[in-house]
């Protein structure tokens, strides 16, 4: 990743938008012009990507580095609202791949709405659910899925703490 010098000397960065703009017009680039475009990645989350001093990655990790932010070895930058596009420092952080991964949004394949809510067609009932480090728990079998989901939300916050995003 580029330096925080090299890359302050190139870029500007708004602390309020996360919007980083060119400081110099060089070829076809503009001075205030912002830095980047809109990537998906493989997962369809939307963020937005750059090139900046030969080095590309995503702003939040550009917006970490230009904060003076390293990023420790097997570490990443979560989106704290679960917005890509939002690199407002304010809404960054470095957690653990795991940490990360629970602050995920509910799936679109979901059909019940609630994360860890899965109608069972063996019971024909509502079924609580949630995975934590390694381990599955099965929270019981309700008539809705909103019984189940105020489960599965107890459990969550529990063993989740900062990282229970508000889905």
């Amino acid at each position: 990743m580029i330096s925080t010098e090299r890359l302050r000397s190139l870029v500007d960065y708004d602390l309020e938008t996360g919007i980083f703009v060119w400081k110099e017009s060089k070829g076809r680039r503009k001075a205030g012009e912002r830095v980047g475009c809109l990537y998906y990645s493989t997962s369809g989350n939307e963020y937005w990507q750059m090139m900046v001093g030969g080095y590309r990655s995503t702003a939040h990790r550009f917006a970490w580095v230009w904060c003076g932010g390293v990023i420790p070895e097997g570490k990443v930058i979560d989106h704290i609202d679960g917005n890509g596009l939002n690199n407002r420092i304010d809404n960054l952080r470095v957690v653990s791949p795991q940490e990360n991964a629970l602050n995920r949004k509910t799936s679109r394949g979901n059909s019940s709405g609630f994360p860890g809510v899965y109608f069972s067609r063996a019971h024909q009932l509502w079924r609580g659910q949630l995975a934590y480090e390694g381990q599955r728990f099965h929270l019981g079998l309700f008539e809705t899925p909103e019984k189940a989901a105020a489960e599965v939300e107890g459990l969550r916050k529990q063993l989740y703490g900062n990282f229970n995003r508000n889905r």
